[in-house]
Parts: C-alpha cells; structure tokens; sequence
C-alpha cells in the first residue's frame, strides 16, 4: 500500500524529502553556530 501511494502521490514523497533536508540543515547551522561560539570563547 505504501509504495503504491508514493508512486501515485510523488508530492508527499518531496515534502517529507523537504522536511528532512530541512532539519538537516538547521542541525548544520546550529553545529556552526557552536563551533563559531567555541572559537569565540578560545580568542
């Protein structure tokens, strides 16, 4: 049943792809945010 809904519904398949590349990148910049303060802090 899935898998014939995500080849009818492609759209739900990009959202959720979306929603995990955004998370990814919030991750990303939350890492370089705290790098970025630990360099701070080091100087």
């Amino acid at each position: 049943m899935l898998r014939i809904k995500d080849r009818k519904f492609p759209i739900l398949n990009s959202q959720f792809l979306i929603f995990y590349l955004t998370i990814f990148i919030e991750q990303m910049t939350t890492l370089n945010f705290l790098f970025r303060l630990k360099c701070v802090q080091q100087t």
